[in-house]
C-alpha cells in the first residue's frame, strides 16, 4: 500500500474509531475518559428480595441453642449460633458491625442467612443502624424466656459447667459433676441471679430491640415457652415473618417434635421442667419465694409460680422491669433470713 494509499484512509479510520466511542451508554455503562466505554464496576450483590437476613436478639439461658438447632434443620436455613463470643466482642464496636453486616450478605437465592447475637456481650453496636443497612431490611427477631426464675436457674447451671470445666475442677471443686443433678439454692441466688436475669431482659435485650424499633425495623417477638408449646405455629409465623413460608417444612417439624420428647409428650432438656427433681431444698425455696412475692410486690411476675410450673408456662405480661427494681429493693431485709 502506498503512501498516498494510507493518507486517504487515515482520516476515516480516525472517525470510525470517534464514533464508536461515542455510542449510547447501555444500562450501567459510562466513559472512561478516553472515549472508549467499560462496564460500571460497582460491585453487584444477590437480589435484595431473594433471601432473608436474620438477626436474633437474645441472651443466654434462653433456649436460643436449641432455637437456633430447630432452624438450620431447616433447609436454605444458615443461622449462626453467638456470632460473638466474650472474647471476640472485645474488638471496637465499629469492627463487631461490619462483620455483622458480612455475616448478613446473601450467598444465594431462596436462603435464610444470619445470626443469634447477645446485646449484653455485643455493647456499643448501632443496633439500628445494622439492621437498616440493607435496602431490604434485616428481619430482626426478639427471643426471649418469660420464666425468669427458669432463665435464672438456666444461667446458674452453665456457670457452675464453665467451673467444673476450668480450673477449679483441678482443685476439686465440692460443686462439681453435680450440676443440676442435686443442688441446695440459697437465698443470694435468688437474689443475684434472677436479678441479674430481669435486669439483662430490660437493659439489654428490649433496649436493642427497642433502637431497632426506632430505626423503623419490625421486631418479631417470640419466646421460648410459645415455640415449646406450640413449635409448628410459631415456627410458620417466624417463616412468614421472613418473607419465605415457603421454605417451611412443617411435616418434619411435627416429626421433630415428636422425635425430641419422651413417653409424657416433654422436650428432652438439660434441666428437667419439674424442679424437685434437681432441687434438694424444694419445699424451702417455695416457701421464701412465696415471702420474696410478697416483699417485691409485682402481681405480674409472680416467682413461685414461675419456679413451681411443670410445663412451659409462658408469662408474657411480667413487668421485668419493675421485678428487677423491686429486688435491689429488698435484698437487705431478705438475706437476714436463713433458709
Amino acid at each position: 500500500m502506498t503512501t498516498m494509499t494510507l493518507l486517504l484512509f487515515f482520516p476515516a479510520i480516525i472517525l470510525w474509531g470517534v464514533a464508536a466511542g461515542t455510542t449510547p451508554l447501555g444500562d450501567g455503562d459510562q466513559h472512561d475518559g478516553s472515549g472508549r466505554r467499560r462496564r460500571n464496576l460497582k460491585k453487584k450483590t444477590t437480589d435484595e428480595k431473594s433471601c432473608a437476613r436474620v438477626m436474633v436478639l437474645k441472651l443466654a439461658g434462653s433456649g436460643s441453642t436449641w432455637f437456633t438447632e430447630e432452624l438450620n434443620k431447616q433447609r436454605h436455613s444458615f443461622v449462626i449460633e453467638e456470632l460473638f463470643t466474650k472474647r471476640s466482642a472485645k474488638s471496637p464496636a465499629r469492627a463487631r458491625e461490619r462483620t455483622m453486616r458480612e455475616k448478613l450478605e446473601c450467598k444465594s437465592s431462596n436462603e435464610i442467612r444470619g445470626f443469634t447475637i447477645s446485646p449484653k456481650t455485643t455493647k456499643g453496636v448501632r443496633w439500628g443502624k445494622v439492621a437498616s443497612h440493607f435496602d431490604q431490611p434485616v428481619k430482626v427477631v426478639r427471643y426471649t424466656r418469660t420464666n425468669v426464675v427458669k432463665m435464672a436457674i438456666s444461667m446458674y447451671r452453665k456457670n457452675i459447667e464453665k467451673v467444673c470445666g476450668g480450673i477449679a475442677k483441678l482443685f476439686g471443686n465440692p460443686e462439681c459433676g453435680k450440676e443440676m443433678t442435686y443442688l441446695r439454692f440459697e437465698a443470694d441466688f435468688f437474689l443475684k441471679e434472677i436479678e441479674r436475669a430481669a435486669q439483662y431482659r430490660v437493659a439489654y435485650l428490649d433496649a436493642a430491640a427497642e433502637e431497632v424499633k426506632n430505626s423503623s425495623v419490625p421486631v418479631f417477638d417470640l419466646s421460648y415457652e410459645d415455640l415449646m408449646t406450640n413449635e409448628t405455629k410459631y415456627m410458620t409465623d417466624l417463616f412468614a415473618f421472613f418473607g419465605f413460608p415457603n421454605l417451611l417444612d412443617r411435616h418434619s417439624v411435627r416429626k421433630r417434635a415428636r422425635s425430641t420428647t419422651n413417653a409424657r409428650g416433654d422436650v428432652q432438656k438439660k434441666t428437667p421442667n419439674d424442679l424437685r427433681r434437681v432441687i434438694s431444698n424444694y419445699d424451702a425455696v417455695v416457701r421464701k419465694l412465696k415471702r420474696l412475692d410478697a416483699l417485691v410486690n409485682v402481681p405480674s411476675c409472680k416467682l413461685v409460680d414461675m419456679f413451681k410450673d411443670t410445663g412451659t408456662r409462658s408469662f408474657p405480661d411480667c413487668d421485668v422491669k419493675a421485678l428487677a427494681s423491686a429486688m435491689r429493693n429488698v435484698q437487705t431485709s431478705f438475706l437476714r433470713d436463713t433458709w
